[in-house]
């Protein structure tokens, strides 16, 4: 009997390792890239509607070259607030 058992606990524990290798390559080569590439996109969507927005308060309809010399000023602002905190923390 407890050798049924342990045969039993030993495939359970095989089966459970050979689902984990299988999941862990997914998220490896799928799940991770694609969740990094998604979150820069939506960082990039949400700086160009701020940029928008700001400009436009400011009398620069879309489309002018006005407002493109402005949303260029403010990436230019958060690259450069980006790199001082960086340069803070100490990482290059």
């Amino acid at each position: 009997m407890l050798g049924a058992i342990y045969e039993w606990g030993n495939r359970a524990a095989w089966i459970t390792v050979a689902v984990t290798v299988v999941l862990f390559f997914y998220a490896l080569i799928y799940a991770f890239p694609n969740a990094r590439l998604a979150a820069l996109q939506q960082a990039r969507d949400a700086a160009e509607q701020e940029n928008r927005a700001f400009c436009e308060r400011r009398g620069m309809p879309f489309g002018t070259r006005e407002h493109t010399a402005c949303a260029e000023d403010l990436m230019d602002i958060r690259a450069n607030e980006r790199q001082r905190t960086l340069d803070e923390l100490g990482i290059f």
